[in-house]
């Protein structure tokens, strides 16, 4: 009877080991026909994250290694937010790119030894824990679009980072405001404003009613010549903001009004141009009249542009707004660039960082050892005054 038992026991335990056996050679082949099916797929699984917004949250990237053309797709970790928000990259498909499908975005830290490149905006470096770095090979770059008078870190980010990526032409990765190209020969132009239809003179649109650049001091001098409606906080109009960062439809209705728009920096320093110029400005069709410390016989469109620094009072410029004014020909000559020049889609930063990522300058390694003394020594003038 106790043998018959034993028996019995060995044959369920034998039984018991089999069926297991037989499960762990199914999951292999299971496995390997996923496997299988997954190599099949990966191509397209890559290309709709691609089509995907920028932003991946904390998702995980499907293939760190898949290329594409060629050529290694990079990641690109935004290690710190933008102002507490998303970075403004326009990478997705509203915006033509021919790196699109060479570069991933993510914020999923994660991927800190992983990425190619690492991201850390200047506003939202301070209160961040740094991290690690473990891959010798990994691009760290700064990004900032205010100017040093604004920027938050001093030297305690010397010795970070291998790229900057700002406005400034001496920067990594060249991202500016606004640009502008040559119309090729095929290519139509750009339609002119009707400036019949122009009813009002000078607009400013200003939150910052104190700005170091002396612009409130020159403006309230202006007004005392021509009238000039503001709108903002330091005015009594309004102009609405619209979807990424850009005015709103009605406000741009607003501004095409007027046939002057006081393009006045908040700071006087190096290469920076703002939207003020690009966007309120040339993309309404008015004429721009600018203050700050860009060299913009450089950067911005030949004949576009009335610079204060080019009056020796402020009364002298406010006698030529009144000629150009009443005298509808000279007025209608600062948009014959439009015959010659074409503006390009702004914020495309998404799309140079990726394209400097894939040039040969990602191979060289350097580290911006005194970032501070880069970024501010120098770059900045004193605050403007006129008589």
């Amino acid at each position: 009877m106790l043998s018959g038992k034993k028996n019995f026991m060995r044959l369920a335990i034998s039984i018991t080991l089999i069926i297991l056996i037989l499960n762990f050679v199914l999951t292999q082949v299971r496995n390997s026909i996923y496997l299988r099916t997954y190599r099949q797929n990966i191509g397209e699984k890559l290309r709709t994250v691609l089509r995907r917004n920028v932003h991946f949250h904390q998702d995980k990237l499907t293939n760190l290694n898949e290329t594409t053309g060629g050529k290694k797709v990079k990641i690109i970790l935004l290690y710190t937010t933008f102002f507490k928000g998303s970075w403004y990259l326009r990478w997705n498909n509203d915006f033509y790119c021919s790196y699109k499908s060479k570069c991933l975005f993510t914020y999923n830290r994660d991927y800190i030894h992983e990425a190619d490149a690492v991201g850390f905006h200047d506003a939202d470096i301070p209160g961040i824990s740094m991290p690690t770095r473990t891959n010798t090979k990994q691009i760290w770059f700064y990004f900032n679009l205010e100017s040093p008078t604004f920027s938050k870190i001093n030297g305690e980010c010397d010795g970070l980072f291998n790229w900057t990526m700002s406005y400034r032409t001496d920067s990594d990765v060249f991202t500016p405001y606004g640009s502008f190209r040559p119309i090729d020969c095929d290519e139509s132009k750009a339609p002119w404003p009707n400036t019949a239809e122009k009813t009002k003179l000078a607009a400013w649109i200003v939150s910052s009613c104190n700005a170091p650049s002396g612009r409130t001091g020159v403006a309230r001098k202006l007004s005392q010549y021509i009238p000039i409606d503001v709108f903002g906080k330091c005015g009594n109009l309004t102009c609405s903001k619209g979807q990424e960062l850009r005015l709103s439809k009605e406000c741009r209705a607003t501004l095409q009004q007027y046939k002057f728009y006081l393009a006045f920096e908040n700071t006087n320093c190096d290469d920076y141009i703002t939207e003020k110029y690009w966007e309120h400005g040339l993309e309404n069709g008015l004429v721009p009249i600018v203050l700050g410390g860009a060299n913009y016989n450089r950067l911005a469109i030949p004949g576009s542009y009335i610079n204060v620094r080019d009056f020796k009072t402020v009364k002298d410029l406010a006698e030529y707004i009144k000629y150009l004014d009443a005298n509808r020909t000279a007025y209608n000559e600062y948009f014959k660039w439009k015959h010659s020049y074409k503006l390009e889609t702004p914020y495309l930063y998404g799309c140079s960082l990726c394209e400097a990522l894939h040039r040969t300058k990602a191979l060289t390694t350097k580290v911006y050892k005194d970032l501070n003394t880069f970024w501010r020594k120098g770059k900045c003038q004193e605050k403007i005054v006129y008589q």
